[in-house]
């Protein structure tokens, strides 16, 4: 069956990324140029159309300089628009890309690219398996996902808050994420929203570590059942990292 005319158009349009071959613009980065068409970037921003239009310096040069950043985050925004898909570079952690990527779209208004952007970081989240490296990578996705977009796009923040329930003991014992979570307002307020919803539905409870003493909030989620243990996980302290003991609803053992 031959491919339907949008189709065979689309195929043929993803040729030309980084084609010089009719090009007449150029977009820089960390000493990396692409050759673009501005038609292409105009049907998908009208930040790139402003610029390349209006009466500034990149409307005569053709040129954009793009600072703020990494190559392969610009590349995968470039391949976006010509093709309406994009690959992780190997040996790049998976969510904090996905979460970068978001943050371009954001900037630069591709709505298209964002939605893309937050479908594979829900594909990320669905099929990793949890591990320390994944709370940490998590971790940095979410501090991403707080410092680069405003409080109104909840987009990016929901998908972060909804995957951080999942692993909330881990993400407690990680430094970068506590970090984040002191200096971050927005983070804070989420957090404690996510954890008084959970604490009204009877998922929570309040443990005591007999390592260091210190008393801290468990979240219980269904994927801390273990097929071989009726009842939740061992809980993780936050602050020293032990585990001696499955968190309880009820108190009376403090």
């Amino acid at each position: 069956m031959e491919p339907k005319p949008i189709e065979a158009f689309g195929a043929s349009l993803q040729g030309y990324y980084n084609n010089k071959f009719l090009s007449d613009a150029v977009i820089r980065c960390n000493g990396q140029e692409f050759a673009l068409h501005s038609l292409v970037l105009f049907c998908h921003s009208d930040y790139f159309k402003k610029q390349l239009t209006g009466p500034w310096k990149e409307s005569e040069d053709k040129i954009i300089d793009i600072k703020d950043f990494e190559a392969n985050i610009v590349e995968a925004m470039l391949r976006f628009v010509y093709s309406f898909d994009y690959d992780v570079p190997p040996d790049t952690p998976p969510m904090i890309f996905q979460a970068k990527v978001y943050q371009k779209g954001d900037k630069y208004r591709i709505e298209t690219l964002k939605k893309h952007s937050l479908d594979k970081f829900k594909s990320v989240t669905k099929e990793a398996e949890v591990t320390t490296e994944y709370a940490s990578d998590l971790a940095d996705a979410i501090t991403t996902a707080y410092t680069t977009t405003p409080p109104e796009d909840r987009g990016l923040r929901d998908i972060v808050m909804q995957s951080s329930y999942k692993v909330f003991d881990e993400l407690m014992g990680n430094e970068s994420f506590r970090e984040g979570l002191a200096m971050n307002g927005d983070l804070s307020a989420d957090l404690l929203k996510l954890l008084t919803s959970q604490r009204d539905r009877g998922d929570t409870s309040e443990c005591k570590c007999f390592g260091c003493k210190t008393t801290f909030l468990r979240i219980e989620s269904p994927g801390d059942q273990l097929g071989f243990f009726h009842g939740p996980s061992p809980a993780i302290c936050p602050v020293c990292g032990w585990a001696p003991l499955p968190s309880y609803p009820n108190r009376d053992w403090l």
